[in-house]
């Protein structure tokens, strides 16, 4: 059965894209490929499950021809490696972690340089506070874009999955206190993974 390839891009760095690919990648049981010269992927995924290319490297073409499922973890200048993970996948993921007018001025930029090439974009509020959130969200009203919010709040979860190399959801699921911790942020999880592999 064909497994669709996602990207999670920003020009920006250190909004949490190997966190959330992370997690996806245990929940999915997808492989992850990365541009990241300084990822930690290499420390949280198991041999064989992820592909770090070097600066000049270009992305191997059994890799953009697979069916089996594939997060591309990419940031900075929307090179062509980037252009040819979006062409072969089902949408592009832009993170923002936080609400000042750097992050903010990120996010613009990024949608700004993705819009020009797709329009399946998908907005991630990650690590977030609800006041955040607000701010944010009434930016992105202003520009009118049409693209999907989703959110994944302010918690503990995604440091933990690069810790335990296991999904929130399969540490949701042992129950006890872990299940009542991150219950909220793994529903906010399922959400963002309902809709994109719809």
């Amino acid at each position: 059965m064909k497994s669709p390839n996602f990207v999670l891009w920003s020009l920006k760095g250190g909004v949490g894209k190997s966190s959330i690919c992370a997690n996806l990648a245990y929940t999915l049981e997808y492989g992850i490929v990365t541009n990241d010269v300084y990822s930690p992927i290499e420390r949280v995924m198991s041999e064989g499950k992820y592909l770090k290319l070097l600066p000049a490297q270009e992305i191997p073409h059994q890799v953009l021809q697979t069916n089996q499922g594939i997060l591309f973890d990419f940031g900075g200048y929307l090179d062509g490696r980037i252009r040819d993970a979006v062409k072969v996948s089902k949408y592009v993921m832009i993170p923002i972690i936080e609400a000042d007018d750097f992050n903010i001025q990120g996010l613009i930029s990024s949608i700004a340089e993705l819009s020009a090439i797709t329009n399946k974009i998908i907005i991630v509020l990650n690590k977030m506070k609800k006041e955040q959130m607000t701010l944010i969200k009434s930016e992105l009203k202003k520009h009118e874009y049409p693209y999907p919010v989703f959110e994944i709040s302010a918690s503990s979860a995604l440091v933990r999955v690069v810790r335990q190399k296991e999904s929130i959801k399969d540490m949701a699921r042992r129950g006890g206190l872990l299940a009542y911790m991150y219950k909220g942020v793994n529903e906010q999880f399922e959400q963002l993974i309902n809709y994109i592999t719809k």
